[in-house]
Formats: structure tokens, C-alpha cells, sequence
């Protein structure tokens, strides 16, 4: 808060504590929206917490009018700018999830399309039409991650394994004897899961054939047993049981799609992850928004927040000089910059303090999907030199990323007709980067894979000096 001095002369010129003007600057306007936003606080008790922060006595309207004026400028300077509903559609897996919320006494839906690395929603029913509003799903043409809604259509889909083993659970817990295929389902399911997710850490791109076979002759003599178990019954749980079966036999390959793609997750759970701040807010909130502007201005604040912690980009909760100003005396202004910190000579290196590294700009942090994105609508030309200025920026210090831009501009020569740059590159990237054989073969097998499909004679010197150099192998 903006403060002038707290003390000045009274009537007849005695120096007596009188009445100064305030008004609420930046600071405290942000300390406000992280209150009320990232930590969900009720509005009344997030003035509370001003108070007795930063002595600030603000009111309750203007502490309830924070979440919109975040909304209103990030309309204006996050979506647009940041282009996140084009860089989702731009992705090559990316979840999608929904979920209810009262607002004006009626159900709602909050829509959510997210990656690893964004997050955008929007509120609407739950038709397909509202769900294409969102500007994301009608351009996709990755591996859409989902439950079992069937109004996302368009692309390839995955269907979430955590879902699926919930299923199977009420089916075998409602009778362990009857509905022993069931548990086989399951225990299938994560024994495909398991070794995937070994053969990524391993640095392989697929599932080895003998291992994809095997999955597939128990799913199918799961299926098999469960047919027979519920054949001529007629209970509600044999209709269950059956109508499960269908689902699993119709849509084999997405049940299956994270076993024969290891670039798909098992499960959907970051899409829930993200749409699950709302239960939180709606709790808070008494269990209902009162508008449904305020619903969605709380999907655009959250769209940023989870955008913003994804990327590491939160700030910390640690608010400078919060302690109550002395009485009678004016608080200094606030500190913004880093205080003095003690030289760390003599402690251990473990126990020294890092040097504060500069704060990056929203477009440095963005630059991955941004480069990423004009790669993919075409314009390969346009992302080298972005790519280049990565990598100087980068230097040495953080060999996996450097790994990954280095690749990702060779991927952007390729595709630009230059696959002679390509190789120089990636054998750069092989030579002068240090990380684990497991990750120099996972992110240069993509390259390989584009050479050799480009046709280039080059493709295995390629391979020969990845497995010299790095000692990688199945290239």
C-alpha cells in the first residue's frame, strides 16, 4: 500500500497524529488476488490476513472485486498473447476433463484442455457445441487423453486407466467369486502400465513386440473368461459386468493407446489435477458462485495460476517487510529488491546459498511451445533462429535443455530441406551434451527416425556415433 507520512501538523501547528489519504498499490492488490486466487481464502478472511500482514484496512467489496480485475487483464494480456488455446491444439497429447459448478442457482460445467505445460478453461453446458467453444478441440490433431465423454471427438483418443480400473473394482467387489475376469482386467492393465512406463525410463520409443503381445492375449483372455462368467445371468450386476465387457472389446486400441504410443500417459489425472481447485473454490464459496461471470472469471484466473505453476513461474509466498509498521512512526517503503544476504564463507557447499539467477521474461518461458508451434503450422524457417538464441542463451550450464533445443533445431532444419545441417547438429548435440544414455536415446531417436524418412544416406553414422559417443543403443 501506497503510504505518505503518518504524521503532520495538527491545528495550530502542533505535531499531532492526524488523518493521512492511502491508496492501494500494486503490491497489495497482488497480495490480495494470491490471497483470494492461488490460496482460495474467503473474501472477509483474506481481508483479515491483510490486516494483519500489512496493516492494510481494506474492505471487504474491494478484496471481492480482486478475482475479476485479475480476470479482466488477463483476458486482455495472458490468452492472447500467450496464444495457449493454439499452443494445447498444437500439442501432441494433451488431456481433456470436465466437471460441475453451481452458479445462479443452476449446474454448470468447467471445461479444462491442458499439457504438461498449459492450461485453459471455459464454462458452458456439456454439448459438444460448448465444448468446441473453447477453441482448442476442433483444431487438435494429437492423442487426446479423456474419460469416457463421448462429445470429444475429432482426433485419437486414450482412454484414462484410472477410470477404467474404478470400473472394474465395483464390478469385482460386487462379487469376488463370479467376477474373477474382472480383477484379471485390472491386473493386466497395470502390468502393461508397469512395463511401459519401464521402457520409457529406459529410453526406449515402444513397447518390445514379445511385451505387446502378451498384453494383448490377456486382455483378450480376460474378455474371454468374462463373457462366459456372465453368460444367462440376469442380475444388475451381470447387466454391469456385460455392458463393461462391450466397452473394453469396442475400444480395444484406446484402452490400449498408452501401451502401443509411450508418449501417452496411463491416466488422465492431469486434467484432474487441474479442474480440481474448483471443488476447493466452491466449498469456500458456500457451495455455489453467485453469477456465472464469477465462475468465469475464475476460469481464466486458474487457466494462468496452473499455466504459471506448471512452468515454475509462481511467486513465493514469502511477502517482503510484512511485519505491522511501529506505532506512531512511518513504515519505510516496502523492499522490493533482494536484502543483504551474509557471504556464505566457511559453510559447507551444501549449506551455501545460491546466487539469485534473473527473473525470465513470460516469452523466455514460453519459448519451448512457441518455437514447437511454428514447427508444426510450418513455418520451420521462422523457429530456427528462436531455437539458435535458446541455445546461446542456455550455454552449458543446463545440458538437458540444451539437449532439447539443440534436437528441437535440428528437427527444424529437417523440416526446413536441410538434413545436412540436421546431422552437424545432432551430432553436436551428442558430443558436446552430458546426460544419461537413457535420455540421449529417447530424444535422439526422433531425430534418426526424420532423417531416415527424409532419405538421407546419413541416418546411420548417425546412429554408429550415438552408440560410440553416448553409448546408446536400439536407434
Amino acid at each position: 500500500m501506497l503510504r505518505g507520512d503518518q504524521r503532520r501538523a495538527g491545528p495550530g501547528g502542533s505535531d499531532r497524529p492526524g488523518r493521512v489519504r492511502a491508496g492501494y498499490g500494486p503490491g497489495l492488490l497482488a497480495r490480495a488476488a494470491w490471497l483470494v486466487c492461488a490460496q482460495h481464502l474467503p473474501v472477509r478472511r483474506a481481508g483479515a490476513v491483510l490486516g494483519a500482514l500489512v496493516s492494510a484496512q481494506v474492505s471487504t467489496g474491494w478484496v471481492g472485486s480482486v478475482r475479476g480485475r485479475a480476470a479482466r487483464l488477463l483476458e486482455a494480456m495472458f490468452l492472447p498473447r500467450v496464444r495457449v488455446r493454439v499452443l494445447v491444439a498444437a500439442a501432441p497429447v494433451a488431456h481433456a476433463d470436465e466437471t460441475t459448478a453451481s452458479a445462479e442457482g443452476a449446474l454448470r460445467y468447467l471445461h479444462v484442455a491442458c499439457t504438461d505445460y498449459l492450461t485453459v478453461m471455459h464454462v458452458g453446458d456439456r454439448s459438444a457445441a460448448t465444448i468446441d467453444a473453447g477453441e482448442v478441440w476442433p483444431a487438435f490433431t494429437g492423442v487426446l487423453v479423456r474419460d469416457g465423454y463421448a462429445h470429444l471427438t475429432g482426433a485419437l483418443h486414450a482412454w484414462c486407466g484410472a477410470h477404467l480400473l474404478r470400473d472394474l473394482r465395483s464390478v469385482h467387489e460386487g462379487d469376488l467369486a463370479g467376477q474373477v475376469r474382472a480383477d484379471a482386467m485390472a491386473t493386466t492393465l497395470l502390468e502393461a502400465h508397469h512395463a511401459a512406463r519401464a521402457a520409457r525410463e529406459a529410453g526406449q520409443t515402444a513397447l518390445a513386440p514379445e511385451v505387446r503381445g502378451q498384453v494383448q492375449n490377456h486382455y483378450l483372455g480376460a474378455l474371454a473368461r468374462g463373457e462366459t462368467d456372465n453368460h444367462g445371468k440376469r442380475s444388475p450386476l451381470s447387466a454391469d459386468a456385460r455392458a463393461l465387457i462391450r466397452r473394453f472389446r469396442r475400444y480395444e486400441d484406446m484402452i490400449l493407446r498408452f501401451a502401443t504410443d509411450l508418449t501417452v500417459p496411463f491416466s488422465n489425472n492431469l486434467a484432474e489435477r487441474d479442474v480440481r481447485p474448483v471443488k476447493v473454490q466452491q466449498r469456500v464459496s458456500g457451495g455455489c458462485w453467485r453469477t456465472l461471470t464469477g465462475l468465469a472469471d475464475f476460469a481464466i484466473v486458474q487457466s494462468y495460476l496452473s499455466t504459471a505453476t506448471k512452468r515454475g513461474s509462481i511467486p513465493s509466498t514469502r511477502s517482503p517487510d510484512c511485519s505491522p509498521p511501529a506505532r506512531g512512526y512511518p513504515r519505510s517503503p516496502t523492499r522490493l529488491t533482494t536484502p543483504h544476504r551474509p557471504a556464505d564463507r566457511g559453510a559447507p557447499p551444501h549449506l551455501r546459498r545460491r546466487p539469485l539467477q534473473p527473473a525470465q521474461t513470460q516469452e523466455e518461458r514460453l519459448s519451448p511451445e512457441l518455437n514447437s508451434y511454428l514447427v508444426s503450422t510450418g513455418d520451420p524457417s521462422g523457429a530456427i533462429p528462436h531455437f539458435q538464441a535458446a541455445i546461446d542463451r542456455i550455454g552449458t550450464e543446463l545440458p538437458r535443455d540444451r539437449l532439447g533445443f539443440l534436437l528441437n533445431l535440428a528437427m527444424a532444419h529437417i523440416q526446413a530441406g536441410d538434413p545436412d545441417a540436421a546431422i552437424s547438429i545432432a551430432r553436436e548435440a551428442i558430443t558436446s551434451t552430458a546426460v544419461p544414455s537413457s535420455i540421449m536415446a529417447g530424444r535422439i531417436s526422433e531425430v534418426h527416425r526424420a532423417i531416415t524418412a527424409a532419405g538421407h544416406p546419413g541416418a546411420p553414422d548417425l546412429a554408429e556415433h550415438a552408440r560410440r559417443v553416448a553409448g546408446t543403443a536400439g536407434l
